[in-house]
């Protein structure tokens, strides 16, 4: 688990869950171990090196154990990053995506050369954001008219009496301001 640094001082924490291999919900490898660790997750980043015999099939075995383990997962927002891209030209990089699951945000990323990481983290904050969004637009914001209110007979009414004649309470603590201001 780590902070990842954002832009404008802004950041986020990242948990990197290894061990999740075909097999994972049954026990194999790590296993449940690490994927019990994914619900808390939400957002999901799948990271699939460039040089795999087939991204789609190696994703899709992923999405599978997650699947299996437990179906609410694929619920969550996810997120496909292929690593090692720097080992790709354009040409490869543009039919590698034509093969990749649809539907699923990628980004093509190389830690070495630096490439594609900052469009990882934008990808990542907007995702994270988003889910933000549509957690709070769930909320249902109802105007009360507080004239309406009625109160237990048990409790008393509190009143806030309101009179332009009050004394301001700041009055009485001028003494205190006033000494201040000698020193």
């Amino acid at each position: 688990m780590g902070i990842v640094s954002y832009r404008d001082n802004r950041s986020f924490v990242m948990a990197d869950i290894p061990g999740i291999i075909e097999g994972a919900s049954e026990g194999k490898g790590l296993g449940l171990r690490f994927l019990r660790h994914i619900e808390r997750n939400s957002l999901l980043l799948f990271m699939v090196p460039a040089d795999t015999d087939d991204i789609r099939k190696e994703y899709e075995i992923l999405s599978n154990e997650l699947a299996q383990y437990n179906p609410d997962l694929l619920d969550k927002p996810r997120v496909l990053a292929i690593t090692k891209s720097d080992l790709l030209d354009e040409e490869l990089i543009e039919a590698l995506s034509e093969d990749l699951p649809e539907g699923i945000p990628h980004i093509f990323i190389s830690a070495v050369a630096q490439l594609g990481i900052t469009e990882l983290k934008d990808l990542l904050w907007k995702g994270l954001n988003e889910e933000s969004f549509h957690e709070a637009e769930r909320i249902v914001h109802k105007n009360i008219d507080v004239n309406t209110l009625t109160f237990d007979d048990d409790e008393e009414d509190f009143v806030i009496p309101v009179d332009d004649d009050d004394v301001d309470d700041d009055e009485e603590f001028e003494e205190y301001w006033d000494d201040d201001e000698d020193e």
